[in-house]
């Protein structure tokens, strides 16, 4: 199982420019999507296969702000559960109803993203963390039954957790050696935020706006040498943009929305090693 998602996690890169239209394989399909899994015999009764990411054995490089869910079927919707997002100490970070608009979408899968999983269809659901994930940090997710059900059958998703031999298992997590952990947005307006930052005291918010701040652990190491800011719709005022050493960059949203924001690693040569796109999500 492991060599196949490390294929999976090939091919997911390798798909990133133009692709032609995805198609199931032949003899494969919703129900049975790669020949090496038994087939689901009844998808009104079975939800069927998933693919969870990130996660320990396929993990997200550099930056995740976004847990995301995948099914290869096509007739889901959001359900009534909810899904809570902790640290292995069982600290709770993150708690969300999949009802909530704001922090859980769903959509058709991208032709890059069925091509990279080799599937035909497919819709996936994206749970959208104010805080991203810290590099290196081991987290572990719970998840209702019920988050995800059929929108004709009600069939839910199988419960999530992280004890048990009889339930599905999810460990979100974001490796390198360089990259950008914890980002957030915060306010000092009372009746904005959803959560309350314990380091600044101020309210976590979703979705920017003037006068907030944005601050984030910018990490550098390995092939990085250097980090560059760049925010082209200048959204953002930063009082520096270039860095050669790891720090906390804290920085103010001067514009009603961010548009674009993004931190390029460079070796010690110049060359661009990573670009990592941290514009917040837009929603609706």
């Amino acid at each position: 199982m492991k060599k196949v998602c490390l294929v999976l996690l090939c091919l997911m890169i390798c798909f990133s420019g133009q692709a032609l239209a995805a198609e199931w394989p032949e003899g494969t399909g919703p129900d049975q999507p790669s020949l090496q899994q038994p087939k689901v015999q009844d998808m009104s009764k079975n939800i069927g296969y998933v693919f969870m990411y990130p996660r320990n054995n396929l993990p997200a490089e550099y930056f995740c702000d976004t847990l995301r869910v995948y099914y290869p079927r096509m007739d889901l919707t959001r359900g009534t559960g909810s899904l809570q997002l902790y640290r292995d100490d069982g600290t709770q970070v993150f708690e969300v109803n999949f009802q909530d608009e704001d922090l859980v979408s769903y959509r058709d899968m991208t032709e890059n993203e069925m091509q990279g999983l080799r599937w035909g269809s497919g819709m996936v659901f994206e749970i959208h963390l104010p805080v991203s994930l810290e590099l290196g940090e081991n987290y572990h997710v719970a998840m209702d039954q019920g988050c995800i059900v059929g929108v004709e059958s009600n069939v839910p998703n199988p419960h999530i957790s992280n004890r048990g031999d009889d339930v599905q298992k999810w460990t979100p997590w974001v490796q390198g050696d360089f990259g950008v952990s914890g980002l957030r947005y915060l306010t000092d307006q009372e009746d904005r935020g959803i959560s309350e930052d314990e380091e600044t005291g101020l309210r976590v918010v979703v979705s920017p706006e003037k006068d907030d701040v944005v601050q984030f652990d910018l990490v550098l190491g390995g092939a990085a040498d250097t980090a560059i800011i760049y925010c082209p719709d200048n959204s953002v005022l930063f009082e520096q943009t270039h860095f050669t050493y790891s720090t906390t960059v804290s920085a103010k949203v001067i514009a009603d929305e961010v548009t674009s924001l993004g931190v390029m690693f460079m070796d010690e040569d110049g060359n661009l090693v990573q670009w990592v796109d941290i514009t917040p999500i837009t929603l609706n």
